[in-house]
């Protein structure tokens, strides 16, 4: 089995990538908006649950901790 701490950096990524903002001057503001759209529905899937046993972490801690960043960012996710 891999390192845990390898697993656990994906996750980390995908928490990075599901709260990222959409800088005003992106050349592809709806590639940008797909990526972070791909990366939040990730944290519902049987890969992420995969992730998080590899990752040796509570697959509903880590989603319930991923929901609750998404949920602060309400700014529509873009930078002014």
């Amino acid at each position: 089995m891999a390192e845990p701490s390898l697993w656990r950096a994906v996750i980390q990524q995908a928490l990075d990538d599901a709260t990222r903002q959409i800088p005003p001057r992106d050349r592809n503001p709806k590639g940008t908006a797909r990526e972070i759209a791909d990366a939040r529905t990730w944290f519902g899937s049987r890969d992420f649950e995969a992730v998080c046993l590899m990752a040796e972490m509570n697959v509903e801690v880590v989603r319930a901790y991923a929901r609750r960043l998404i949920s602060l960012d309400v700014t529509d996710n873009v930078v002014s």
